[in-house]
């Protein structure tokens, strides 16, 4: 016959997650394991100093040198581009949307207003400019397909 409590009592038939351990699959209690892990972590010697760790760097990537730091490796990891070259682009497009001709508007949750998105042609990876969020999603969502985008604007023409 099946075991249909765990060793604290708590009743499987409700609460239970498949774990395999050892390639056989067991049957555990959700409370059961959420407590283990937790044991798991207050136990560790280390525990404090990471909470600390962690609180420290989550306050410096919130701070305006962090937000500056995270923009300039994310623009360098994804694009090959600096941080330089992408306000000469900003510049350039006289702080508006290359498509749209009109100021970002999206904003994060602590309010404040997005950077442009850099637009990239995929196949080739070269930049061709900067967008709001609207014009890149709408890019996208097109897949970058100049047939597409001339099929929507004929279909946007016509007179209803």
């Amino acid at each position: 016959m099946k075991k249909n409590f765990c060793k604290y009592n708590h009743d499987l038939s409700v609460t239970r997650i498949e774990r395999f351990v050892k390639g056989k699959k067991r049957y555990e209690c959700i409370e059961c394991v959420k407590n283990q892990r937790s044991k798991r972590k207050k136990s560790s010697p280390y525990h404090d100093y990471y909470e600390s760790h962690l609180r420290s760097k989550r306050k410096y990537y919130r701070s305006e040198k962090g937000i500056k730091q995270a923009r300039k490796s994310n623009l360098k990891s994804c694009f090959g581009m600096s941080l330089e070259e992408y306000d000469l682009i900003l510049i350039s497009q006289n702080n508006v949307c290359a498509i749209c001709e009109k100021k970002e508007s999206a904003k994060w949750k602590d309010g404040r207003i997005l950077n442009l998105s850099v637009d990239h042609c995929h196949k080739t990876g070269k930049i061709r400019g900067l967008l709001c969020q609207k014009c890149n999603r709408g890019i996208g969502y097109l897949d970058d397909d100049i047939t597409i985008v001339n099929k929507a604007l004929i279909y946007l023409k016509k007179e209803i």
